[in-house]
């Protein structure tokens, strides 16, 4: 069942790159709290900027899957990943008090989120095999564990991290680290998983 389930290569392609952007995904999310204390030392407005980010994804997700029917879903999730990039990148310019700045950041972070729930799970939708179809329990269940991976990596390479660069909870001065690794380390992890997903011979991943 394993065999037949991952032979065929755009599914393989669809699971590495899900792991990719998961991990990115994921990153932010294991260390919003940190930032929200130590950069923006705002603690107290931690629900309002989560309230805004998720906000922001559920009205945008609608929006990606109709930009996905008119461009594929490749180009719509690449053009999210793009708002996510810029979004991070507003977040180095954050600071302590920044709220109005760091809200606007989380509106486009979530914004860009939405791309990341639909089209990602619809690509392994369209590529499963049909001989397969009688068998999407395990596509689904590799799916989940793979989403699963990826935070137990975001968590235990970012937390480790932090600690080997000196940074301390409740403590902003030693924050820089924290700065790199929420703007940096989901950029780039994000355009690896580009790179995985535009490889050569995977038009198939947009269903066509």
């Amino acid at each position: 069942g394993w065999r037949a389930a991952l032979e065929h290569r755009p599914v393989r392609k669809v699971f590495q790159f899900f792991l990719l952007n998961a991990v990115a995904v994921a990153v932010p999310a294991t260390l919003v709290l940190f930032f929200i204390g130590d950069i923006v030392q705002r603690p107290q407005e931690a629900g309002l900027f989560l309230a805004l980010y998720f906000l922001a994804g559920l009205i945008a997700l609608p929006l990606w899957v109709a930009l996905a029917d008119r461009i594929g879903k490749r180009w719509a999730w690449l053009a999210g990943s793009a708002l996510a990039a810029i979004a991070l990148l507003g977040a180095s310019a954050v600071g302590e008090g920044d709220v109005l700045l760091y809200s606007v950041v989380c509106l486009a972070a979530g914004a860009a989120l939405g791309a990341d729930l639909a089209l990602p799970t619809a690509m392994l939708a369209d590529v499963i095999p049909e001989e397969q179809r009688h068998n999407t329990g395990l596509y689904v269940g590799i799916w989940v564990l793979i989403g699963k991976l990826a935070l137990a990596i975001a968590a235990g390479v970012t937390l480790p991290l932090l600690g080997w660069f000196d940074y301390e909870p409740g403590v902003p001065a030693t924050a820089a680290p924290l700065l790199y690794l929420y703007v940096g380390f989901p950029i780039v992890l994000k355009a690896v998983a580009a790179v995985v997903l535009f490889r050569p011979c995977a038009s198939s991943i947009d269903g066509r």
